[in-house]
């Protein structure tokens, strides 16, 4: 879409049993206030996060490798100190990313690259694409829900899925499809690979 705010594009790449996708989410403060973000990316036994991209009004964030405590500490006297800060860490089954102090009207751009390998079952072939909005941490401790007007606004989601296979494509499934505005489907003359759309 032109206006990309609080959007997410997903693009993905099926070769046989393997899957690289990339998703991109589109933040920006539209608040009077500095806000924080945070995410919590289930890992799946099938699909791995391969690395994070995150572009800050339109300058791309350089991150360093610490130690997780010392990362954690780090954080939190970045933002503290009212600058901008982030982190990604693993904790058990989970991936959590936090972006702290982005100030108002300005904009971030996150990017999450996954490989994944395709599941086979009952003769065919299932591929999962994990997309997690973020919630709003405040800086209130107490605060356990955030107030309305910080709650993150209707998201719009596009995607465009790439498949090749070296059999035809017999049938294709898309779960969760009523909850798009339309999908669009092109196969080759071969049926061995397609393009879907999804909005």
């Amino acid at each position: 879409p032109t206006d990309k705010i609080n959007s997410i594009n997903i693009i993905t790449h099926i070769n046989e049993l393997m899957s690289q996708t990339e998703i991109t989410q589109y933040f920006k403060n539209t608040k009077e206030n500095p806000i924080e973000l945070e995410m919590v990316i289930p890992q799946l036994s099938n699909c791995n996060i391969t690395r994070f991209e995150m572009i800050k009004n339109n300058k791309k964030v350089v991150s360093k490798l610490l130690e997780k405590e010392k990362a954690k500490e780090k954080y939190n006297d970045t933002i503290t100190a009212g600058n901008f800060g982030f982190i990604s860490y693993n904790e058990e089954q989970e991936n959590i990313i936090c972006l702290g102090n982005i100030l108002p009207n300005e904009e971030i751009e996150l990017k999450t690259f996954y490989f994944g390998h395709i599941i086979t079952k009952d003769l065919s072939y299932q591929a999962c694409f994990p997309v997690v909005f973020p919630k709003f941490v405040m800086g209130d401790p107490d605060n356990i829900r955030p107030p309305e007007e910080y709650r993150y606004e209707k998201e719009i989601i596009n995607g465009k899925i790439y498949i090749n296979t070296r059999s035809k494509i017999t049938r294709l499934i898309i779960c969760a499809s009523k909850n798009f505005n339309k999908i669009e489907k092109k196969f080759s003359e071969d049926k061995k690979s397609a393009e879907i759309d999804i909005y």
